[in-house]
């Protein structure tokens, strides 16, 4: 009777067994064959460039957005999975224009490590094509178009300048120069004057802070300081444009930063804004005058100093200030260079 009992269990245990598998693992999963979609890179560049390279593109959350009539396209998930890798070929012979319209059109389908990697690579090109665009502003074209304009460059302005036959016929190019420079100003950068001279700095405010949903508390805090640096220019070549309050503030946003994110892929971007403006803090023209033959610090700029050591306390900007601006006490109020390259010296070598 045993024996019977034992051999019906072990019918019953076979058979949940096996219809237990039969329903977790369907057969099909056994299969040889796998399918792997293939994804075309360049077929799909080919697609969107015309969408992304139109300077009628109107990016998110711009208030011109008319989603009803904006060329869109269907991001799906193999576009994702390949968006990277998309994106950095992309970026190889395309203007930074063209690049953050990419990044627009992708954004909403983004994870957001995806987001940070491509705000970087934006941030990293719109850096490393800057000193690439320098010039521009010495060419004949642009002279000719700003001779009798003294403010900020805007695409309202390049795009009612009335261009003569006279014009034309001096500047037969001046037209696609016209179109460069309104790619130039909503691709990351602006064209400003400052002393009857203009000049083009990054402008971080007309492309990244759309996108502050988006990021990681860490590209925030970053797009943050870039987007302040942006609408506060510190220095236009030799002019510094801020005063020592200002130029303080943005120290020490950033010094906060790279406090809090020392492994930051910014970090090194930042350490080299931060020293330069540090540098420009304490060697400040203004900051001395002539007495006697001899440079002396201006009364109030030591008491805004003295204002700023006790503002930012705690900080390596308050340290390396107060260490200065002890020295100047000691040393009669006058100007020395001993000093200001002892204190240089230790903000280079800071973070």
């Amino acid at each position: 009777m045993k024996k019977v009992f034992v051999l019906l269990m072990c019918i019953v245990l076979t058979g949940c067994s096996t219809q237990n598998l039969s329903e977790e693992i369907p057969s099909t999963k056994f299969s040889e064959k796998t399918v792997i979609d293939q994804f075309d890179t360049k077929e799909y560049i080919e697609k969107i460039d015309p969408i992304v390279s139109s300077d009628s593109y109107i990016r998110l959350d711009s208030i011109f957005l008319d989603e009803d009539n904006q060329v869109t396209v269907v991001v799906t998930d193999l576009v994702v999975e390949n968006i990277l890798n998309t994106f950095n070929e992309y970026a190889k012979e395309h203007t930074t224009y063209e690049v953050i319209n990419f990044f627009d059109l992708h954004i909403k389908s983004l994870s957001t490590l995806d987001i940070d990697i491509m705000i970087h690579k934006i941030v990293d090109k719109i850096e490393s094509d800057y000193t690439l665009l320098l010039p521009i502003v010495d060419q004949p074209e642009f002279k000719h178009i700003t001779k009798d304009y003294n403010n900020r460059l805007t695409t309202t302005y390049l795009n009612n300048i009335d261009l003569s036959p006279e014009v034309l016929a001096i500047y037969p190019e001046i037209e696609i120069f016209i179109n460069e420079l309104n790619e130039i100003i909503n691709g990351g950068y602006q064209i400003r004057k400052f002393d009857d001279k203009y000049y083009i700095f990054p402008d971080y405010a007309s492309v990244l802070v759309r996108y502050d949903d988006y990021y990681s508390e860490e590209t925030y805090d970053v797009t943050s300081i870039l987007v302040s640096n942006s609408r506060n220019i510190v220095k236009a070549g030799e002019q510094i444009l801020m005063d020592n309050d200002g130029i303080a503030y943005q120290i020490n946003q950033i010094e906060g930063f790279l406090k809090k994110y020392p492994s930051s892929v910014y970090y090194d971007m930042l350490k080299g804004t931060y020293q330069e403006y540090f540098v420009t803090l304490i060697k400040n023209p203004d900051n001395t005058e002539m007495l006697s033959s001899r440079l002396r610090y201006n009364p109030n700029v030591i008491n805004d100093f003295r204002e700023i050591v006790d503002r930012y306390s705690n900080t390596q900007l308050s340290r390396l200030l107060n260490q200065l601006v002890e020295d100047i006490d000691a040393n009669g109020t006058y100007y020395s260079d001993e000093f200001v390259d002892e204190v240089i010296s230790k903000i280079m070598s800071s973070y």
